[in-house]
């Protein structure tokens, strides 16, 4: 997937020699509030735009009115290359432009599919009813929306939403209930392939966990679970929750200590509600549920429930801050694991964003796919830069290059010695003293 985000006003010049490639395995790397969120929150914003009609692009920089801004992607199969992009001010939610090509891979020559601003669509590829709508879109409608809600079979418009509807954002801006997550877990352990792959995984993250026990409730545990669980949401809430209290007076009752730690799920399949006790084997034997386990543990379990469960569905998984709560054993596991999954189903990809420069020095991603963002100092405009754009001896490891500032991606580097010194000036014995005194006297 190519994601190419420059001006509008750059288009001309830089587009056809300059794209921002992000192929089947991609780390973004960046210091804080360099824009790793906020480009992901982007082309998710940008994706629902596309397949719901839903204007929620907001502008990261409200002053900077007079600039429109440009979304685009490229999609491949083995046999054909087809790109769709639009222009839009975000400011005015107008869409100024909207466009497709297509070409046969490796070659130069592209063909004009549709074309908003000339109200121009190809005639072998969409039908006169078809044509027709590019007379009609109005300034708040992408016409790729249109083509998908009223003609459902152009193949060339399937094609491009479907690689929109595969993707997954794991990001610090969405953030999944735990019930969603437990639900995943469930549906896991009822696929013996997925349940495999995601044992092997838990036993290899030397969690302390040799086990995640999933059972389905009987009918008579399911009418016990419904009362407790109804007075556990309603009690001090409702009257009526009163009359089923003399059920379990006893709040250390086995069921109502399940409910209250989340040992006990309901999961909606097809339409009816099922119930499930789900609980985290520790090697001692112990059984733990979610609400007692660490939240590095979570973090694991949310992120390795959400790919398990994509796994075929050639998903393109876009993962914010991959190191958040994690050991770097952990993440680094992380990165092996998903790199076992492109090379096994290459149709998957993975873009992830991260603050750990030592992640720069894993083999397993190429320098191609090594990605800086760093600000160039122009409000409203992140440059995006390559590792592949940088010479590197065999001895130098990326990361220590990076502390150098050798990429100008790290430009705190020229403050250090300032705040070393700055640091080393400060009494910090007497400052405390002085705090101390000064607490006494009030």
């Amino acid at each position: 997937m190519i994601l190419d985000f420059t001006t509008s006003n750059e288009l001309v010049a830089a587009h056809q020699f300059n794209k921002d490639i992000i192929s089947n395995f991609a780390l973004i790397y960046g210091k804080n509030n360099i824009g790793k969120s906020n480009l992901l929150r982007a082309v998710k914003e940008s994706f629902q735009f596309l397949l719901k009609g839903q204007m929620n692009l907001s502008p990261f920089e409200p002053t900077i009115s007079k600039v429109n801004s440009l979304f685009e992607m490229i999609i491949e199969d083995e046999e054909n290359e087809i790109r769709y992009g639009f222009e839009i001010n975000i400011n005015n939610k107008i869409v100024i432009d909207e466009w497709m090509y297509s070409k046969v891979n490796r070659s130069s020559r592209e063909t004009k599919l549709f074309l908003r601003s000339e109200k121009f669509a190809h005639k072998d590829y969409f039908i006169a009813s078809e044509r027709r709508l590019i007379e009609k879109v109005n300034g708040y409608t992408l016409l790729l929306t249109m083509f998908e809600t009223t003609m459902k079979k152009n193949k060339l418009v399937l094609q491009m939403l479907d690689s929109l509807k595969t993707s997954v954002f794991i990001t610090c801006f969405e953030d999944p209930s735990d019930d969603d997550i437990l639900s995943q877990i469930i549906e896991i352990n009822q696929d013996p392939k997925l349940k495999n792959v995601f044992d092997a995984f838990i036993l290899n993250a030397d969690l302390d966990i040799k086990e995640v026990s999933v059972s389905q409730l009987n009918q008579e545990e399911n009418d016990l679970f419904t009362k407790i669980n109804f007075v556990y949401k309603n009690i001090d809430k409702s009257i009526e929750a009163k009359k089923y209290i003399g059920l379990f007076v006893d709040e250390q009752s086995k069921m109502y200590y399940e409910v209250k730690n989340k040992r006990i799920v309901t999961k909606t399949d097809s339409g009816r509600n099922e119930t499930y006790r789900i609980g985290f084997v520790h090697n001692s034997n112990m059984i733990f549920s979610y609400d007692e386990l660490s939240s590095g543990t979570k973090q694991i379990l949310r992120i390795i429930s959400i790919v398990i469960s994509n796994l075929y569905d050639n998903s393109v998984f876009f993962i914010d801050g991959i190191e958040a709560d994690l050991h770097p054993d952990l993440v680094e596991l992380l990165i092996h694991f998903f790199e076992m999954v492109v090379t096994t189903l290459p149709k998957n990809q993975f873009i992830i964003t991260s603050h750990r420069d030592e992640l720069l020095d894993i083999e397993n991603i190429s320098n191609q796919c090594k990605i800086f963002l760093k600000n160039t100092g122009t409000i409203g405009r992140i440059d995006i830069t390559y590792l592949s754009n940088y010479k590197l001896r065999d001895y130098q490891s990326p990361s220590k290059r990076y502390k150098l500032d050798a990429f100008e991606t790290n430009p705190m580097i020229i403050y250090e010695y300032q705040l070393l010194g700055s640091v080393e000036d400060l009494d910090l014995e007497d400052t405390f003293k002085q705090d101390i005194q000064e607490d006494k006297d009030k």
